[in-house]
């Protein structure tokens, strides 16, 4: 759905998923009568976030894996530089006989699988699944690729480098627990985050162009002078 209305219909991304968002929550709610669902007896579903496998959770090993795929098809396919391409310019890219809309679509239907199965590992890991469950993780989501160096305009960054960014604001998320820290300032620490990563994002920018435009020759009638 998100992927056809924004690559059918043009409509913003931001806008379509936080819609989609709140439906979402909302017909979750409808259909649980706003009861916790807990104290599932299946095993292999316990098992999915639970169990080990040489001694590394198998939630840990279905990231890495995932992580792993994606990082390598999006450096190491023609899909991937389409979809670089698309992020950094569409008009660009249309221009040079990339199927915009296409791509845009196939990269949220992505999206959505990797969402889903995040939201398999999540019940798995607690047992349960309440109507709110996940709630505020879009803003966690958004703060690790910020502060991965994702470019929210599109064009850059990696998927290890967002993964990267949400281990960093996970350590400091329990290191503020563990010094005694309300755990609701979190939600303040990752807005900050957020804001210091981009504000430091744009600077570099600006120094890089700023370095790296080419020097104007003196005009010969100025040297004379």
């Amino acid at each position: 759905m998100n992927g056809a209305f924004v690559a059918g219909l043009g409509v913003s991304d931001f806008i379509v998923t936080l819609a989609t968002l709140s439906i979402g929550a909302g017909v979750l709610q409808v259909f649980t009568a706003r009861t916790q669902l807990t104290g599932t007896a299946d095993s292999s579903f316990l098992a999915l976030a639970g169990g080990k496998i040489a001694g590394i959770p198998t939630g840990v090993l279905i990231t890495a894996v995932i992580l792993l795929i994606l990082e390598v098809a999006l450096i190491k396919t023609p899909f991937g530089r389409t979809i670089y391409a698309v992020g950094i310019n569409p008009n660009a890219a249309y221009l040079a006989a990339v199927s915009v809309r296409r791509t845009k679509f196939s990269v949220f239907i992505i999206s959505g699988i990797i969402a889903g199965i995040g939201g398999v590992l999540l019940a798995s890991h607690l047992n349960s699944v309440q109507p709110g469950l996940g709630g505020g993780y879009e803003l966690t989501a958004i703060a690790g690729c910020v502060v991965g160096g994702v470019a929210l305009a599109g064009g850059r960054g990696s998927i290890w480098r967002a993964a990267l960014g949400a281990f960093f604001l996970s350590v400091l998320s329990r290191g503020l627990q563990l010094i005694g820290v309300d755990p609701l300032w979190f939600s303040i620490v990752t807005g900050a985050a957020i804001v210091a990563a981009v504000a430091f994002d744009r600077g570099a920018q600006k120094w890089l162009q700023s370095a790296l435009r080419p020097v104007s020759p003196v005009p010969a009638a100025t040297q004379n002078a």
